[in-house]
């Protein structure tokens, strides 16, 4: 089966829920493809480790003043109204190790 894993953060042994799921759904045979948010060195490793288990990543960084705001909330509601989810995804498609951004 084709899956599509959406994710607000970067999976790994600390958010352990996400990361064993998809290390299972992978393991039982799934073509599985993770899109997710990082923000830190720490999560480029651990998107390269999920890559290397045969997972697609789409991938974007995440400032630290966007957590910021979006904590806060956005004024002119575009995340939430879904205006940028397809734009963002075609634009970070995850094309081998150097290209994510």
């Amino acid at each position: 089966m084709k899956i599509l894993f959406i994710v607000p953060y970067t999976p790994n042994q600390i958010r352990v829920r996400p990361y064993s799921l998809l290390r299972e759904l992978r393991r039982q045979g799934h073509e599985i493809v993770l899109a997710t948010l990082w923000s830190s060195a720490q999560d480029q490793a651990d998107l390269d480790a999920l890559a290397q288990l045969g997972i697609e990543i789409v991938a974007r960084h995440l400032p630290s003043w966007r957590s910021l705001v979006n904590a806060a909330g956005d004024p002119h509601g575009a995340t939430a109204s879904g205006r940028l989810l397809p734009a963002t995804i075609a634009a970070c498609r995850h094309r081998g190790e150097s290209g994510r951004r």
